[in-house]
């Protein structure tokens, strides 16, 4: 998956590659496990078993690499999302149920990879500009979801323009969770149950769209 990520050089060599891929991996394990600013890149580089020289000639400083960690980790939620959002596994759902499960998978994976996303969302906030892939990415997931619901279900939308609505409405579910991963990072007292994050999510989306104008 590496060869295809466009902020990691192309590695030339199966040496280099294996490289490339024990340093995201080692990295994204330390990531899920500590607090953004308790990993450090040595800590990343003595669990890959690589060095320093070999980090720094792959990456410029722990934020390229954290970029890199975030487009391996969005290709995989795209290719996850769009087998989610079949619409054949939606047919005949009630609009409702419908985002409702959309946001169970979005709850499933802030809550399994919160520590991991807060430090993305760090880094993003620090130096907006070298990240515009991400934005890109999240964008496009954002397109699934309304040519999964609007097609079904726009007349159950009361929003003057439905299209809108939708995007709208799930970029501000992804920032309720983008906040609250970075609030569980930093504080893991705050922590909800998943059923409990999802009902609200769900009152909130659904009093958006519903709502008549």
């Amino acid at each position: 998956m590496e060869r295809k990520l466009k902020s990691v050089a192309t590695p030339k060599q199966a040496r280099s590659q294996r490289t490339l891929s024990k340093l995201l991996d080692a990295a994204e394990e330390l990531f899920l496990q500590n607090p953004p600013q308790d990993v450090s890149i040595a800590d990343i580089v003595r669990r890959a078993g690589s060095s320093i020289g070999g980090f720094y000639s792959r990456f410029p400083d722990k934020d390229a690499l954290l970029r890199a960690l975030q487009e391996r980790r969005m290709v995989v939620v795209q290719q996850n999302l769009e087998r989610i959002a079949d619409p054949e596994r939606w047919r005949d759902v009630p609009f409702g149920l419908m985002v409702r499960g959309l946001l169970q998978e979005l709850v499933r994976h802030y809550v399994e990879r919160r520590r991991l996303i807060a430090a993305f969302v760090a880094a993003a906030a620090q130096n907006p500009r070298e990240w515009a892939n991400t934005v890109q990415q999240r964008d496009a997931m954002i397109e699934v979801v309304l040519g999964l619901i609007v097609p079904q279900h726009r007349e159950a939308i009361h929003h003057p323009d439905p299209e809108r609505a939708i995007r709208f409405a799930t970029h501000a579910a992804f920032a309720v969770m983008d906040t609250y991963a970075i609030r569980l990072a930093l504080d893991d007292s705050i922590w909800r149950d998943p059923p409990e994050l999802v009902d609200e999510l769900h009152r909130m989306y659904m009093g958006y769209l519903e709502r008549a104008p």
